[in-house]
């Protein structure tokens, strides 16, 4: 049976990926499978093939300072980062070129800006596909790839798990950064809402704050309404309503909290597994 994990989107939220993926494996589950959207094909991509261990070291010495220079700034033709020193600094951690490379099977999901149609990248070369994936409409530019215009694969299918099922996954366990909203959010007066994603050691401006409110907006719709038709065996929601889209410098409470999200799930992961490869009783 192939274990599938689908990586959700959420920026610095996703660090909360590491936690997971290292709590379910010391506890001996282990994926064939991972998918991932914007941050989820990031770590999705570093587990499936590279240093996961090296790469939470290192993002645990990210400060503040350092998020702009590694996002690197560009003319705001198309958008306001080329991501380039990320890629780059990826290397460091992801030892392949091409996917097909990889350890596991990957699919880093994107959308194509031309027929307006979810694309999963499941071959060809690593860090193009994580660029594609990430590339968030007005923060990152768009990248081509094959003549399609691909972006953030968050702006259709934020968790994505019919690209698990889809890639052969039998069991697939979810990870949801942003669906699930707290009543307290709504309360927010108007200041407040500008700081919702970042702390105030961060700098973000007005315009990428306001484009990333409507993106969350329209993700929250959208996994609501693409879970009810594409369930995962599991769905965990770990509540990283601490940490803000752009807390990249607080990657350690988020990996402490996917750690904790993960322990809690732990029960029913292994029942549900238990229960699905138990084999069939023969008929009376």
């Amino acid at each position: 049976m192939k274990l599938g994990i689908a990586l959700g989107a959420g920026g610095a939220k996703g660090f909360a990926h590491i936690g997971i993926l290292k709590t379910l494996y010391k506890a001996g589950i282990d994926f064939d499978i991972v998918t991932g959207t914007s941050i989820g094909a990031l770590i999705g991509a570093v587990y499936a093939g590279g240093d996961l261990k090296g790469f939470e070291e290192a993002i645990k010495r990210i400060k503040s300072r350092d998020i702009f220079f590694l996002l690197s700034p560009t003319w705001p033709k198309y958008g306001f980062f080329s991501g380039k020193r990320l890629l780059k600094k990826l290397k460091e951690f992801i030892h392949v070129e091409n996917i097909e490379e990889l350890n596991k099977r990957f699919g880093a999901v994107c959308v194509d800006l031309n027929s307006s149609e979810t694309v999963t990248i499941t071959t060809g070369n690593i860090f193009q596909a994580i660029r594609a994936s990430i590339s968030i409409p007005v923060i990152f530019t768009p990248i081509t790839v094959d003549g399609r215009v691909l972006v953030d694969g968050g702006v259709l299918d934020p968790v994505p798990v019919k690209a698990a099922y889809l890639m052969g996954s039998d069991f697939t366990v979810a990870v949801d950064l942003i669906g699930q909203r707290k009543e307290t959010d709504s309360k927010h007066n108007k200041e407040d809402s500008f700081k919702e994603h970042s702390s105030s050691s961060v700098y973000i401006p007005h315009i990428l704050n306001m484009v990333y409110r409507i993106s969350i907006t329209i993700q929250r719709y959208i996994i609501k309404n693409t879970l009810n038709e594409n369930y995962p065996d599991v769905l965990i929601r770990p509540d990283l309503s601490s940490i803000k889209f752009f807390d990249f410098h607080r990657a350690e409470q988020a990996i402490k909290i996917g750690e904790e999200a993960a322990r809690e799930a732990l029960p029913d992961i292994e029942r549900k597994l238990k229960a699905k490869t138990k084999p069939a009783q023969p008929g009376g």
